[in-house]
């Protein structure tokens, strides 16, 4: 598997890359994480079964958008695929640590602000995508009420009764994403372009204190 991947970034990168050494990386609770290391390069690696290719595409495609941004730091995401009946995504390898002044944190969030400050006309995105392993629909509508309703709630209501759950807090849940338009009519937020799945886990520290956000579900 290390020649497949080492191969697949040598194409992508269009630098001879040849895996020396590998190191298991932290955070990986859905996918398996490893760093490849060919001297002093370092990508970052996500492998899984060959079925989670879908998810990683999402993935890479949800990167690009946020890089594209360039309103804040993401890892650059390199490449796809599948090779020896697995799945890999490979970025780059950004060194990050926690959050720990008030000082970063408001870095952060003036960064933040600037990535909500990319609008679009309509709520949804351009594809479907995966917040952690449960898929997520982003199909496109005019006000957002109708999308919360019916691309969030809705979708997770379904996923409740497909697992045992149900009685009158699921009828009620119901009847709130059937009126929840009359709630918010006069509620018209910007449609912005959104991490999508943004807690403490997704956020890191660059040395020099610039933040970075990663695992996204656009």
């Amino acid at each position: 598997m290390l020649n497949a991947l080492s191969d697949a970034i040598s194409r992508a990168s269009g630098q001879p890359f040849r895996a020396q050494e590998h190191q298991e990386a932290d955070g990986g609770c859905i996918h398996r994480t490893v760093i490849l290391r060919d001297g002093e390069t370092r990508w970052f690696v996500k492998l899984n079964d060959a079925r989670a290719l879908p998810m990683f595409e999402a993935e890479y495609d949800g990167l690009s958008a946020l890089a594209a941004s360039g309103a804040i730091r993401v890892p650059q995401p390199l490449c796809r695929g599948e090779a020896e009946g697995q799945a890999y995504l490979v970025m780059e390898y950004l060194p990050l640590r926690a959050m720990t002044s008030a000082e970063e944190g408001r870095t952060f969030g003036h960064a933040l602000a600037a990535l909500h400050r990319h609008s679009a006309p309509h709520y949804g995105w351009q594809r479907d995508n995966y917040i952690g392993a449960t898929a997520q629909t982003n199909a496109i509508h005019a006000a957002w009420p109708r999308f919360f309703a019916d691309s969030r709630l809705r979708p997770q209501l379904r996923l409740a009764a497909s697992h045992g759950h149900g009685g009158a807090w699921l009828e009620k849940g119901e009847q709130l994403a059937e009126r929840l338009a009359a709630l918010f009519v006069d509620y018209r937020p910007t449609a912005s372009l959104l991490h999508g799945d943004l807690w403490h886990g997704n956020v890191g520290v660059l040395p020099d204190g610039t933040p970075a956000i990663f695992d996204p579900a656009v």
